[in-house]
């Protein structure tokens, strides 16, 4: 008799213990998306930005377990056919909790450890000489590395903004970061919306 109650208990806790161990997986997963991959926007976008102008732009994100590459590309036409610049971002990064403002997101804090800045125009090329960005005269179609001072309002130097605070959402074949409509320098202050999906590219 009491051995069928130990095995009948033991059948009890196996279950609570399986019960545990499949929760905790999913909640792993919903804490750690897999952002692996090459990631790049559907379409041209226009985003508000915190000076309250509007930006249209393209993203293209490589990114690995640990390691993030983003290469946001600058134009002044709605279809974004006309480049003006373009700002690469080399750095680690890592995911914290799940997002309190947006269901399904989680909080991750990307390094920034290099900053490349690369002029399409010969416009842009004499705004970043005259804004004394990078180390030395600008040619249109060369980058520069402005990781130590920025570049103009718009680029802080890595000193100054050494992380950002972000969201992550990866679902239905799309990865959604944050909107950037304000800056997310801010330590601890993460987007409440996400912005436009990207997609990943073959």
């Amino acid at each position: 008799m009491n051995d069928w109650r130990n095995q009948k208990r033991g059948v009890i806790l196996l279950g609570a213990f399986l019960a545990l161990a499949s929760a905790y997986i999913w909640v792993d997963e919903a804490y750690v998306p897999d952002l692996n991959g090459h990631w790049v926007s559907r379409n041209c976008e226009t985003i508000a930005t915190p000076g309250g102008g509007l930006s249209r732009l393209r993203r293209e994100y490589v990114i690995g377990d640990r390691s993030w590459h983003l290469e946001l590309t600058f134009y002044d036409d709605p279809g974004c056919a006309r480049k003006l610049f373009a700002l690469g971002i080399d750095g680690q990064y890592e995911f914290g909790a799940k997002s309190s403002a947006v269901l399904g997101a989680t909080e991750a804090r990307f390094g920034l450890e290099k900053l490349e800045l690369t002029p399409y125009t010969d416009e842009m090329s004499v705004l970043f000489s005259q804004g004394k960005c990078g180390n030395g005269p600008w040619m249109t179609g060369a980058g520069q590395d402005v990781t130590r001072n920025g570049c103009l309002e718009g680029i802080p130097s890595v000193r100054s903004c050494p992380v950002e605070y972000d969201i992550v959402k990866r679902s239905d074949g799309e990865l959604r970061f944050g909107e950037r409509a304000r800056s997310l320098c801010l330590p601890g202050i993460y987007p409440a919306k996400l912005g436009d999906p990207l997609i990943r590219k073959e």
